[in-house]
């Protein structure tokens, strides 16, 4: 289960940098 919130956690973390990256591109 800990293995599990892990990879959900990992997952915003990437989405939100890729949320990031792509604002700071359309500058």
């Amino acid at each position: 289960m800990l293995l599990r919130l892990d990879r959900s956690i990992l997952l915003l973390i990437l989405l939100y940098v890729w949320m990031v990256m792509d604002m700071a591109a359309e500058k």
